[in-house]
């Protein structure tokens, strides 16, 4: 072997074995590593976890708010108990719309995966899952309310 091609050998060896040792080119059609993908759908999952364990609930909203929407014809009740009635009825109503509007204005991993850094969306992600908290409670709280006016109203029924 001639010593100048030797060198190009040493030289294409030492190249080739260092580049396999540099970090991840974000260049390429994957711009996240396997951790940084598994971190985003971890996240994602426990977003969609406390989604799925609050929606049932708007099928909660919706029976209780039949119930407490024919009160506001009865005639024998006081305006202040009205008025607890229809404050009842519209916590109900935004709670559910929280979960709606929610839902409508959530971006799915893969179009946040379209343009954003694994910073930005797990950024995004956790204000999401922040977020889910805050409708949860504002659901639940309602319910909470409105079953306790519901069963009070009952009880001066009978």
């Amino acid at each position: 072997m001639k010593p100048f091609s030797f060198f190009y050998l040493v030289i294409f060896v030492f190249v080739a074995v260092s580049c396999q040792n540099q970090p991840k080119d974000t260049s390429n059609d994957d711009p996240y590593s396997k951790e940084e993908m598994k971190a985003q759908d971890e996240l994602w999952d426990k977003v969609m976890e406390l989604h799925d364990e609050v929606m049932p609930e708007t099928a909660k909203i919706n029976s209780l708010s039949q119930e407490l929407e024919p009160y506001l014809e009865d005639v024998t009740l006081e305006k202040p108990t009205l008025e607890k009635i229809n404050n009842s009825l519209k916590a109900l109503e935004a709670g559910e719309e929280s979960m709606f509007s929610w839902m409508s204005e959530l971006q799915q991993l893969g179009v946040l995966r379209n343009g954003k850094k694994h910073d930005e969306i797990m950024t995004y992600l956790q204000g999401e899952l922040n977020k889910m908290g805050t409708v949860k409670e504002k659901m639940m709280t309602s319910i909470t309310n409105g079953e306790a006016l519901l069963s009070e109203l009952q009880g001066v029924e009978e």
